[in-house]
């Protein structure tokens, strides 16, 4: 991957653990899940050699989180869109 699509990657890394984490009251559970759902369908149409770079960055970013929660998260996060 490119430093583009790196940045891009850590980016929706970053973006998706933020929504994920988000409590009820800020936002929405079904509000959650319509931001999440298309992005999960972007990613699973992906050829499996980029879900598995993408997933590879997720990791990566995973691994440098510092808060438990954001960190736990973000691990499985390649999981919950379908790329792994």
């Amino acid at each position: 991957m490119t430093d583009l699509e790196h940045v891009l990657a850590k980016a929706l890394t970053e973006l998706l653990v933020g929504i994920d984490l988000a409590d009820d009251e800020d936002i929405e559970p079904e509000t959650a899940m319509r931001l999440l759902e298309p992005v999960a369908t972007l990613m699973e149409a992906l050829p499996a050699p980029q879900q598995l770079a993408l997933a590879n960055i997720i990791t990566s970013c995973a691994e440098e989180e510092t808060d438990s929660g954001r960190r736990m998260t973000a691990l499985d996060l390649p999981y919950a869109i379908g790329i792994l």
